[in-house]
């Protein structure tokens, strides 16, 4: 249970920097190793493949969890953005992160409460030092006198400092193909559950990509499982990789988008991770990847990857992105993960 005495107590204090920092300074987090994944080899995979039928767990449903602490703070400025849709790229620091969690301080996501935000563990922005969170992330608003967004370990393990997300944002506003889906017990069957609002749910072939939301405007529950998406029957689902139960109330954030499908093969995995080759992203460390593990791509056999995963930039002669389990585990042939990128 994330522990609400030691999160606002450190917001507490560490807000007051407010004063000298504009940026939404915060308290301190801890760090991780920067082994640097191997860029080059045909490693041989040594994970097996689960195929066939569909996602299945016993529902053990876990209650719901006290909610993170909300400083107290004096209030500060609130600026609000007209900017509908953007991506950024976020780095925890010393000064944006606190235990579990690290705040995104981009003012386009100031006082934005119904944002529909996407992350993605990036480990090396821009080709540079790598950090592994081998954690399963959400996202949640911080509300009172912060109004800010944050990322944040579903098992309420410190963010190390340097680790860094691709984070896209929208609003489901117009033709905006951004939804927001609670899982009830009407909609959760064992591990997964039915996305009821709109999301091209008819469609096979749509991208999904998919990322939990805590509390805006969800209950406030943990999902502390790696998750994909795969469709059946006309519908889409979001389910638990490792066959956990659905917890009821979890919330997520789905977009539909326009992306392609990697799929993890002989010919492109290299131990840990799977190389993307496509021309529109070799040769651009710059660029921000959204990803998000997809069991059964057409409806077609479906592939487990029971890891939390991220995306990190090969240089050297390569020049090539790449999807990698964050526990470094052999990368499973068959698995499949929608891409997208901005």
């Amino acid at each position: 249970m994330r522990s609400v005495y030691s999160r606002a107590g450190a917001l507490v204090a560490l807000l007051a920097v407010f004063a000298v920092i504009a940026a939404c300074a915060i308290g301190p987090s801890s760090s991780s190793g920067t082994k640097t994944p191997t860029a080059n080899g045909s490693g041989t995979p040594t994970a097996t493949a689960e195929s066939n039928g569909t996602p299945t767990a016993a529902p053990v449903i876990p209650t719901a969890t006290t909610p993170p602490g909300v400083p107290t703070a004096t209030p500060i400025p609130c600026p609000r953005s007209d900017t509908p849709f953007g991506s950024l790229i976020h780095t925890a620091s010393s000064r944006n992160s606190a235990g579990d969690y690290t705040i995104i301080t981009d003012s386009a996501l100031y006082c934005q409460p119904n944002a529909i935000l996407r992350v993605t563990p990036n480990w090396n922005p821009s080709g540079g030092v790598g950090i592994y969170n081998n954690h399963a992330i959400g996202v949640y608003y911080i509300g009172g006198s912060t109004q800010r967004w944050a990322i944040f370990n579903q098992d309420f393990a410190a963010i190390p400092n340097g680790a860094a997300f691709n984070v896209d944002y929208g609003f489901a506003i117009g033709d905006a193909a951004l939804c927001v889906h609670t899982a009830t017990a009407a909609t959760i069957i064992n591990n997964y559950t039915k996305i009821g609002c709109e999301t091209g749910s008819d469609n096979p072939n749509t991208i999904m990509i998919a990322t939990p939301n805590w509390n805006s405007p969800g209950s406030g529950v943990y999902d502390n499982h790696p998750i994909g998406v795969f469709h059946s029957g006309n519908t889409w689902y979001v389910f638990n990789e490792d066959l956990a139960a659905m917890p009821v109330n979890t919330t997520f954030n789905l977009a539909r988008v326009n992306g392609f499908v990697q799929t993890a093969t002989a010919g492109n995995i290299s131990g840990d991770y799977t190389t993307i080759n496509l021309a529109a992203l070799n040769g651009h460390p710059g660029l921000k990847l959204q990803v998000t593990q997809n069991w059964n791509p057409g409806a077609g056999a479906g592939v487990y990857n029971k890891h939390n995963i991220g995306v990190f930039y090969i240089g050297g002669s390569v020049q090539r992105w790449a999807i990698f389990n964050q526990d470094l585990a052999a990368m499973t042939p068959g698995a499949s993960f929608n891409v997208t990128y901005s």
